[in-house]
């Protein structure tokens, strides 16, 4: 099965999600979950470097969606919007 960069980001995304319900989620879990759906392939890194990425920039990145979102907070949007959009960002 070939694994395109657009379904590493679906991966990616994926583990936003479940990190954001589940904060306390340890590293090695992130790793497998991303090794896991694809299939070990070339693209784990590229997909573990966008979880790292908005995990060590979400300090950043957050305000910067709460400046842009009118009437909204990140804080109250939906686990699936704020992934997307710090993926995004």
């Amino acid at each position: 099965m070939s694994v395109t960069r657009s379904r590493a980001r679906e991966v990616a995304f994926q583990a936003l999600y479940q990190l954001d319900l589940n904060p306390h989620a340890v590293s090695g879990d992130v790793e497998r979950f991303v090794a896991a759906r694809l299939h070990g392939g070339p693209l784990v890194p590229f997909a573990t470097g966008i979880v790292r990425g908005v995990e060590a920039s979400k300090g950043e990145i957050d305000p910067f969606l709460d400046a842009r979102a009118e009437h909204w907070r990140v804080a109250r949007m939906a686990a699936t919007d704020r992934a997307i959009l710090r993926v995004a960002a």
